[in-house]
């Protein structure tokens, strides 16, 4: 028997279900049209701003012939919802493919999600991202 997801955590499988069957349609789905879109990606780029940017984005990642295959969470993931904005969180592993390697990218992943007047919820802010290495050169001040 399968578990029922909470609106956010189905979003996120549906958009990597569709990233996996190379559907853009069904990725850009997922997020809300409109110019108050705001995306940070893994990279190289810092961010995409507006719904336009982030299908040019998404376009742009197919013609250069990236793939994830798989995915797994780490840790979470956990929703909050009040109102019509809902946030899904956790820590995530994406198995990737390019010409240049493959590799397994693990990151903390943010969605923020609005319920749009069609009563569909959509990524309206998406941010990921990792722990720095060492950003005060003194490792971790948290010690176990």
């Amino acid at each position: 028997m399968s578990e029922t997801l909470t609106p956010g955590h189905q979003i996120i499988q549906n958009m990597l279900t569709a990233i996996k069957t190379r559907d853009l349609a069904g990725i850009l789905n997922t997020y809300e049209e409109s110019d108050d879109l705001y995306v940070f990606l893994e990279g190289p780029r810092w961010s995409s701003r507006t719904y336009t940017n982030v299908s040019a984005g998404w376009t742009a990642w197919y013609g250069a012939d990236l793939e994830i295959y798989d995915h797994d969470w780490v840790e979470g993931p956990a929703e909050i919802t009040v109102g019509n904005i809902s946030s899904l969180q956790g820590i995530i592993n994406l198995h990737t493919k390019s010409p240049a390697q493959e590799k397994i990218l693990k990151f903390r992943g943010t969605w923020v999600f609005r319920l749009g007047a069609d009563g569909q919820w959509r990524i309206m802010h998406e941010h990921v991202s990792a722990p720095l290495e060492n950003p005060y050169g003194t490792g971790d001040w948290k010690k176990a």
